[in-house]
C-alpha cells in the first residue's frame, strides 16, 4: 500500500462504480489520483499554442492522404483533387533505414565487476529482445515519432501464464452393454482422450512495448533530455473483462469484486473538457469496440512511490513502484525539437505540410493543363446564348455559336514539367 506520508487531506469526491467506498488513506489516495488524473488529461490543451491531440490527428490524416485540399478554383468541376502523399514515402523511407538495419544493443557497465560478463550479459538482452518481439514494438515507436513527432514506450517485466490442457493417455472405453444375442454385433471399444491441466508460461522476459500517443500523458514538467523531470505518468488501455479478471484474480485484489464491465471503451479520448468530439472522431477509430471491453488507467510517480491501476472508476492497485530501481517504466523522444521545454516534437509530415499542399497544387494545375492539352475546348455558331458571358472552360467542350463557319479552338500552352520536376524528389 502507499505510505502515508505521501498523503494529503482532500474532500471526499464521488465515486463511478456502485459499490466502491474507499475510506482511511485508501480515500486519500484515490481523491489525489484522481485530481492529478484530470490534470494530465489536459495537459496537452496549449503548447506553443497548439492542442497536440489535434495537431496528432492532421498528422494521421496528411500521412496517407488520396485527396488533395486545395482550392476548387484551381481543378476542373469533373476533376477529382489528387494527393501525392509524399510524406508517406519518407516515413517508410526512415523507417527502413533506422529499423530494417537490425540496430544492435549497446552495453554500458555501471559496475567494473560485470566487466567481465559483458558478452553473457549481451546475449541475454538479445535473447530477451527476441523473445519479446520488442523489435518489432521499436519499429511502432519509431514509427509514431516519424508521423506525430514523438512517441512513448514503457519497458517493464512481461509475464504471461495460463492453464493449458495436454494430452497424458488414450483409454479404451467399453462402457456399452454387451447384447444376449450371440448373433448380435459386439460393440467397439470407443476412445476416451484423458488429458492433464498444467500452468504454461507464453512470456516471462523484459520486454518494450510501444504505447499510442493519445493514450499516455506525461507531467507537465517534462522537459527533453531530462528523464527525472517526469515526476509522474499515466497510461489509458481498453481489455476484455475476461482478461481483467484474468490479470487481476479478486483473491489477490479484493476490490475486483466492485468492478464491472464498460466505462469509455474508444480506442482513444480526448480529455475531460472535450466533451463534444464523440460524434466526430468515430471514423478515426483503428478497431471497432466489441462487447465486454472493459477501460484501464495506470498511473506512476517515481517520487511518491505510487503505482496506480484503476479500472472502470474503482482502484485495484494503490502499492509502490514494483521496480527496485523507483524509476518510471516510460521511455519517450522525439524526432525534431519543437522546444527546448516540451517533448511534443515535430515528426516528418508536420515538416512537409506546406510543401505538400504546394506539390498537390502545382500536380492538379498541370494534370487541368494537361487534359486541355489533350482536348482543347472550342467555339462554334448556332443559336444558343450561353447564360453566362464568363465561361469556365473544359477539355473537349464547344459552345454554340452564331456563325456555323467560324469554329475556334483555344490556344492551350504546352505543359511544363520543371514545376514538378523542382518539387518532387
Amino acid at each position: 500500500m502507499a505510505t502515508s506520508k505521501n498523503l494529503k487531506p482532500l474532500p471526499k469526491e464521488k465515486n463511478n462504480a456502485a459499490g466502491y467506498t474507499p475510506s482511511g488513506d485508501e480515500l486519500k489516495v484515490w481523491g489525489q489520483y484522481q485530481f492529478r488524473k484530470g490534470e494530465l488529461l489536459n495537459s496537452r490543451r496549449n503548447v506553443y499554442g497548439f492542442d497536440i491531440d489535434m495537431l496528432m490527428r492532421r498528422m494521421d490524416t496528411n500521412y496517407f492522404n488520396r485527396v488533395a485540399n486545395i482550392p476548387a478554383s484551381e481543378l476542373d468541376a469533373d476533376q477529382a483533387p489528387i494527393a501525392i502523399a509524399n510524406a508517406f514515402g519518407k516515413v517508410q523511407a526512415a523507417l527502413g533505414l533506422l529499423v530494417d538495419r537490425s540496430p544492435d544493443i549497446t552495453l554500458e557497465e555501471a559496475n567494473p565487476r560485470y566487466s567481465a560478463n559483458r558478452e553473457l550479459i549481451r546475449g541475454l538482452a538479445k535473447s530477451s529482445w527476441r523473445n519479446t518481439n520488442s523489435l518489432g514494438q521499436l519499429k511502432l515507436s519509431i514509427f509514431n515519432m516519424a508521423k506525430r513527432g514523438w512517441f512513448v514506450g514503457r519497458t517493464y517485466h512481461k509475464c504471461l501464464k495460463h492453464d493449458a490442457r495436454f494430452l497424458q493417455r488414450i483409454e479404451q472405453d467399453y462402457s456399452a452393454p454387451e447384447s444376449e444375442d450371440p448373433e448380435a454385433v459386439k460393440p467397439v471399444a470407443a476412445e476416451k482422450k484423458v488429458y492433464e491441466t498444467k500452468q504454461i508460461t507464453k512470456v516471462d522476459d523484459v520486454a518494450y512495448v510501444n504505447l499510442n500517443n493519445f493514450n499516455v500523458w506525461l507531467d507537465e514538467q517534462t522537459v527533453p533530455e531530462d528523464f527525472y523531470s517526469t515526476r509522474d505518468w499515466m497510461w489509458r488501455e481498453v481489455w476484455d473483462i475476461e482478461d481483467v479478471k484474468r490479470i487481476f484474480p479478486e483473491a489477490e485484489f479484493p476490490n475486483m469484486k466492485y468492478v464491472t464491465e464498460g466505462g469509455d471503451t474508444r480506442e482513444t479520448i480526448y480529455g475531460i473538457t472535450n466533451t463534444n468530439l464523440g460524434s466526430q472522431t468515430t471514423s478515426n477509430e483503428a478497431k471497432e469496440t466489441k462487447k465486454g471491453m472493459t477501460e484501464l488507467f495506470f498511473y506512476e510517480n517515481q517520487y511518491d512511490d505510487w503505482f496506480i491501476v484503476e479500472i472502470h472508476g474503482v482502484m485495484v492497485v494503490w502499492e509502490p513502484l514494483p521496480q527496485n530501481s523507483k524509476r518510471l517504466s516510460c521511455v519517450y523522444g522525439q524526432w525534431n525539437l519543437r522546444g527546448a521545454e516540451t517533448i511534443y516534437g515535430i515528426g516528418i509530415v508536420e515538416e512537409m505540410e506546406r510543401n505538400e499542399q504546394l506539390i498537390d497544387r502545382i500536380l492538379n494545375m498541370t494534370m487541368r493543363q494537361l487534359l486541355l492539352t489533350i482536348a482543347p475546348p472550342g467555339f462554334f455558331t448556332g443559336t444558343e446564348d450561353p447564360e453566362d458571358e464568363n465561361l469556365k472552360y473544359k477539355p473537349g467542350v464547344l459552345r454554340r455559336m452564331m456563325n456555323p463557319k467560324d469554329i475556334t479552338f483555344l490556344e492551350i500552352p504546352e505543359g511544363n514539367q520543371n514545376g514538378l520536376k523542382i518539387l518532387l524528389p
